[in-house]
């Protein structure tokens, strides 16, 4: 015995820490500081339909410093469904840095928000900041080049808009 403790003792220590490290760091994603928020202009509005037929409507933001981002949204019928455009936007992140779920009786996830990261199909060169979020059956895909601007974007999302939850 080293330090008065069994390996077996620290052993189990030790897993218990690293296993309080990662829920905690897993469970808080950053969020944007007001300090660095500038004034978005919403430079386009559209509607797109997604892989699966569904319709989505878009905005196109930039900022004052010459960055833009881009929100996608969506309302869905079914938990079914927004999950699957949720795993579809998932696919096209190389890493996911971050990801945030709450749950409600029965284990049932009722909203998600990942962070990841991408890299632009029209210019490798560019590396994409990615916010993926579901809140019942509201779904939107935000992605940036600047990390500013899409934590700004998603500032701009009102949850009480649609009070639609899974279980009306």
């Amino acid at each position: 015995m080293i330090c008065g403790i069994d390996p077996r003792s620290r052993v189990a220590t030790l897993c218990l820490l690293c296993l309080t490290i990662a829920r905690t760091a897993s469970a808080q994603c950053p969020t944007p500081q007001e300090e660095t928020k500038q004034a978005l202009t919403v430079a386009t509005l559209g509607n797109l339909i997604s892989a699966h037929g569904h319709n989505l409507a878009f905005r196109d933001f930039s900022a004052p410093d010459g960055a833009t981002g881009r929100l996608v949204m969506t309302t869905f019928d079914s938990l079914e469904a927004a999950q699957q455009q949720i795993d579809e936007w998932i696919k096209g992140a190389s890493e996911i840095t971050c990801r945030e779920q709450h749950q409600n009786i029965g284990d049932q996830r009722i909203s998600d928000r990942i962070l990841a990261r991408a890299i632009s199909k029209s210019d490798s060169k560019i590396k994409l900041f990615l916010i993926i979020r579901r809140d019942g059956l509201d779904c939107y895909f935000i992605t940036s080049s600047s990390i500013r601007v899409a934590t700004q974007i998603e500032s701009l999302i009102d949850p009480t808009a649609n009070k639609r939850t899974p279980s009306s």
